[in-house]
């Protein structure tokens, strides 16, 4: 698919945007744990800067000479597009000529002698390390390549492979952010401190002793979570997610009165939300059947009264019981109802 310019603009200043935040946050809430020196000035580049004002035939005719088509096409990830029922076509083909000038533009202007990717990038950074032994062959420069992040299936994480962690808030909330590593598996927790964190080796092994004696607390999880959702959140980030955490799944009626509306629908994305108006001396039952959490003023009653339903994370018996502000409806004006073990109802009560 081809994106109109003003698509890239948008999403060039969106990464932007996630790096520049990124680095912030490490600096602010990770860096200076232990450290009092400031870091450098991060400096980010877009490569239409170079390429707005060069005309094809002037890179062709200049850089594009100097890379031999037999090397090209014996890069592995070419050779397997080429064999693929796909196949490849030239805008892909030639992505690693550009990638290629892109390192010597770095490095002629800015003096970038490392290029640092994945695996699946070695095949560019090798195509960049033959451009400039040709323009530059004093130049002594290095390619760093990092194994491809995978789940504990061997399943590669991104957005191709179908799930892809988002760092923008408005695609995947804070609250998303955090669940999705405090769910990391036993086997993959300390593999995904060690690279994900700046935590010493000695901590993550202190931490994983601890784990190990009580994996019931997932105090591994727990870490990794809260270093990561710091990193790309910041401090606010972290915060609603564990407000969100303790609302959810730990039923803590304090932290959901202090939830915002969006944290709550992140939180209970899931739950039928119903807007309601409190009538007076209104009981639980008729909360229940307005709310339509069950079928039938019978079924409503039966669950009630066996010990299957919640408001707010309190357990509830007595369908005649009426409703309380500031406890069966929170200072946020929101009441969050529970049937059985996964059913979640939201109510969102008018003025």
């Amino acid at each position: 698919m081809i994106l109109d310019s003003s698509e890239i603009v948008s999403n060039s200043n969106r990464i932007q945007k996630n790096i520049l935040k990124i680095f912030q946050n490490h600096e602010k809430y990770i860096w200076q744990r232990n450290n009092q020196t400031a870091l450098p000035k991060l400096k980010v580049l877009n490569n239409i800067k170079w390429y707005e004002n060069m005309n094809v035939i002037k890179f062709m005719s200049m850089y594009a000479k100097h890379l031999r088509m037999g090397d090209l096409l014996s890069r592995k990830q070419i050779e397997t597009r080429i064999k693929s029922k796909e196949g490849i076509n030239y805008t892909e083909f030639s992505y690693q000529l550009f990638q290629a000038y892109d390192w010597y533009h770095l490095l002629d202007t800015y003096n970038c002698t490392i290029q640092i990717g994945g695996n699946d990038q070695t095949g560019n950074i090798k195509t960049g390390h033959e451009l400039i032994s040709k323009l530059k062959p004093d130049k002594r420069i290095f390619g760093l390549t990092l194994p491809i992040i995978t789940s504990e299936k061997g399943d590669k994480l991104g957005k191709s492979a179908g799930n892809a962690v988002w760092l923008e808030e408005d695609m995947f909330s804070a609250f998303d952010f955090y669940q999705f590593f405090f769910n990391t598996s036993d086997q993959m927790v300390e593999t995904y401190l060690k690279l994900f964190t700046f935590l010493p080796t000695n901590e993550i092994e202190d931490i994983m002793l601890k784990h190990r004696k009580s994996p019931e607390k997932f105090l591994a999880q727990r870490k990794l979570a809260s270093e990561l959702t710091i990193l790309v959140h910041g401090e606010t980030g972290l915060d609603s997610a564990i407000k969100c955490t303790n609302a959810f799944f730990h039923s803590d009626r304090e932290s959901l009165a202090r939830m915002t509306e969006n944290e709550i629908e992140s939180a209970f994305k899931g739950a039928s939300t119903v807007a309601l108006t409190m009538a007076p001396e209104m009981s639980v039952l008729e909360c229940a059947v307005e709310a339509k959490c069950f079928r039938s003023i019978e079924d409503a009653t039966s669950i009630i009264k066996a010990g299957g339903f919640r408001i707010n994370g309190t357990l509830v018996t007595n369908p005649q019981e009426a409703l309380v502000y500031g406890q069966h409806i929170l200072s946020n004006n929101i009441t969050v109802i529970r049937v059985g073990k996964k059913n979640y109802y939201l109510i969102k009560w008018m003025a």
